[in-house]
């Protein structure tokens, strides 16, 4: 999440207030309002994790959406920021761990 929020501190807000990474991270609210439209839900949690060689690599994968909107000259300045974030000893390798929830339901009766 630090990657795309450091990225996304150069965007323009999303079009939808409250979506993007880690907007479910807490998904309570989600699952209730599930049981209020008549689904049984739970949430299991997996941790993956993915790597890059590099840090040109993590960019054009990780930041195409969060950037594409912006001008040549913000979305060096953001590129700059992750790197600076992220890659502080320079653009070596680098693990990505994620936490992913899989929220799974089925409908009542």
């Amino acid at each position: 999440m630090l990657f795309q929020q450091t990225a996304g501190r150069f965007a323009p807000p999303p079009p939808v207030s409250g979506v993007g990474p880690g907007a479910l991270a807490d998904p309570a609210m989600f699952i209730d309002q599930l049981a209020e439209a008549g689904i049984d839900a739970t949430v299991e949690t997996e941790t993956l994790g993915f790597d890059f060689d590099d840090f040109s690599s993590a960019w054009e994968v990780l930041a195409g959406v969060t950037t594409a909107a912006l001008d040549a000259r913000r979305r060096e300045e953001a590129k700059a920021a992750v790197q600076t974030a992220m890659w502080p000893n320079g653009a070596g390798p680098r693990h990505f761990r994620n936490v992913t929830q899989f929220i799974v339901g089925r409908r009542k009766g």
